[in-house]
C-alpha cells in the first residue's frame, strides 16, 4: 500500500464530515474515482456514522438525557463526539502536514531529478554535435560489438551483448562513467518505452559482457530500437610520473602521445584541499573525438590515491582536473598518468522480433 492511499484512507473519517480544506477534499475526490477500497470504507463510515451519534442539534427528553442503543448518556455522547472533534483536529493538521510534506517531497525529487536530466542531455548533445559520427569513431578505436542474445516475450526481455578488442593498448572499457549506467529498449510498433528491471556486468581480459533484463513487450510488438549506454575506452600511457612540489606549482609543460592522440600537460597546481592539474587535446575533438585524461597521485608510502569518477567531460581547449586531499596522504607527492579515455556516444540498434 503506497503513503498516498494510506494518508487518504486515514482522513476519510473527517471527508464524510466535511472537516477537511477544500484542496483536501479535492485530493481525495480524485483518489476515490480509481480506488475501490477506499469507496467502500467510506460507505461503510457513512452507514456507521448514522447508527452511532445522533446529530449534536438532537432534542433531548425531558429529563435532559438522551439514550443510544447501547444506553450511555447524553453527556457521554457529547464528550465522545468532542473528543472524536479533537482527534479529528489532530488528524487533519497531521494529515495535511503530511499530505503537503508529500507532496512537496515529490515535487523536489521531481525537480531535482529533471535538472540531473537536463544536465546529462545537454552533456549527451555536446558530444554528439563535437564528435565525429560515433560510428566512425567506434570502428578506430579498436572495440567491437556483438549481439549475444535479443529476447522479448510478454512477461520478460533480455538483451545480451559484449564488447571485445585485441588492441594492446587498451586497458579497458566501460559503459557510463559520468552518470548511472543506462540502456533506452524501444517498442517502436507501439511507440512504447520498455522500462529497465536491472543490469549486470562481466568483465574480462579482452571483453565485457553486459545483460539487460526489461519489462515484456505486447503481442503486436515486431521492431525494437535499443540505445546503448555511452562507452568509455581506457588507453594505457607511456610511464610518466612527476614529482610535485609540496605547495604551490609545479610545471611540465610535456607533450605526449597516446593511441596516436596528441596532449600537453602544462601544470600541476596543489592548493589548500585539492591537486589541479591543467592540460589540453592538442588534435581536435571534431576530427579524433573526444579523449580526457586521468591522472593519480602517489604519496610517501607509494600509495596510489585518485578519485570517482576517474575523469571529468570536459570538452574545452584548456582543461582542468582535480583530485581532492585526501586524510591519509603523506607528502611528498608525485603525479601519475594514468589513462587517456576516448569517449563514444552510444551506438543505435534496430531489429526484428518476428
Amino acid at each position: 500500500m503506497d503513503q498516498k492511499h494510506q494518508l487518504i484512507k486515514d482522513l476519510l473519517p473527517l471527508y464524510i464530515d466535511d472537516m477537511v480544506s477544500v484542496e483536501t477534499k479535492q485530493l481525495i475526490k480524485k483518489h476515490l474515482q480509481t480506488c475501490k477500497e477506499c469507496k467502500e470504507q467510506i460507505t461503510s463510515l457513512k452507514e456507521g456514522a448514522m447508527l452511532d451519534y445522533p446529530p449534536l442539534e438532537s432534542p433531548l427528553s425531558n429529563d435532559t438525557t438522551f439514550t443510544m442503543p447501547n444506553e450511555n448518556p447524553t453527556f457521554i455522547v457529547r464528550l465522545k463526539r468532542l473528543g472524536l472533534l479533537l482527534i479529528a483536529a489532530v488528524i487533519v493538521v497531521m494529515g495535511i502536514f503530511s499530505i503537503s510534506s508529500w507532496i512537496l517531497g515529490q515535487e523536489a525529487a521531481e525537480e531535482e531529478q529533471l535538472e540531473k536530466d537536463q544536465e546529462l542531455i545537454q552533456l549527451d548533445n555536446d558530444l554528439i554535435s563535437l564528435s565525429p559520427p560515433k560510428e566512425a569513431i567506434f570502428q578506430k578505436s579498436g572495440v567491437q560489438f556483438k549481439f549475444l542474445k535479443k529476447s522479448f516475450g510478454e512477461e520478460e526481455s533480455t538483451l545480451t551483448y559484449k564488447y571485445f578488442w585485441n588492441n594492446p593498448n587498451i586497458d579497458y572499457v566501460q559503459e557510463d562513467i559520468y552518470w548511472p549506467n543506462h540502456l533506452i529498449a524501444m517498442d517502436l510498433t507501439n511507440n512504447e518505452v520498455i522500462k529497465r528491471q536491472e543490469n549486470s556486468s562481466s568483465v574480462g581480459h579482452s571483453e565485457n559482457v553486459e545483460t539487460w533484463v526489461l519489462d515484456g513487450v505486447r503481442k503486436d510488438t515486431e521492431i525494437i530500437g535499443v540505445e546503448l549506454p555511452n562507452l568509455a575506452v581506457f588507453f594505457k600511457p607511456k610511464e610518466l610520473q612527476v614529482p610535485l612540489q609540496d605547495q604551490g606549482e609545479t610545471l611540465i609543460n610535456k607533450e605526449v602521445e597516446i593511441n596516436g592522440i596528441r596532449f600537453f600537460i602544462e601544470k600541476a597546481e596543489l592548493t589548500s584541499d585539492r591537486i589541479k592539474i591543467h592540460y589540453q587535446q592538442l588534435d581536435s575533438i571534431t576530427d579524433v573525438g573526444l579523449y580526457e585524461l586521468s591522472f593519480n597521485i602517489i604519496d610517501q608510502n607509494a600509495k596510489h590515491w585518485s578519485k570517482e569518477p576517474n575523469i571529468d567531460f570536459q570538452t574545452d581547449e584548456h582543461r582542468i582536473t582535480d583530485i581532492p586531499f585526501y586524510q591519509d596522504m603523506k607528502k611528498p607527492f608525485a603525479l601519475h598518468l594514468e589513462h587517456a579515455v576516448l569517449i563514444v556516444p552510444g551506438l543505435h540498434y534496430k531489429f526484428s522480433i518476428k
